[in-house]
């Protein structure tokens, strides 16, 4: 993890997103969209752990799904959303 991407974990702990969300919108991030097999191997996590993950970042409103061909394919949301604050 380069410094840019120790600097956003950080920000998205403070956001109080868990360390497994923080890895797979990090992971997001760096690929693109993805499939959550391909997510969990990029983030090193298991598959179970990212599917939860990525049920709580899309409930946040941080990551979409795009349903293609049977296949759920997760979208990361621009970055700037993370960041908006509530008013």
């Amino acid at each position: 993890m380069d410094i840019f991407q120790e600097k956003i974990f950080r920000d998205l702990e403070k956001l109080n997103f868990s360390v497994n969300e923080s890895k797979v919108y990090l992971t997001l991030m760096r690929i693109g969209h993805s499939l959550a097999g391909n997510i969990a191997k990029e983030s090193s996590l298991d598959r179970s752990s990212t599917y939860n993950a990525l049920k709580m970042l899309v409930e946040r409103g941080v990551v979409s799904t795009i349903h293609e061909n049977k296949r759920t394919i997760y979208v990361q949301i621009g970055r700037a959303h993370v960041w908006t604050p509530v008013t």
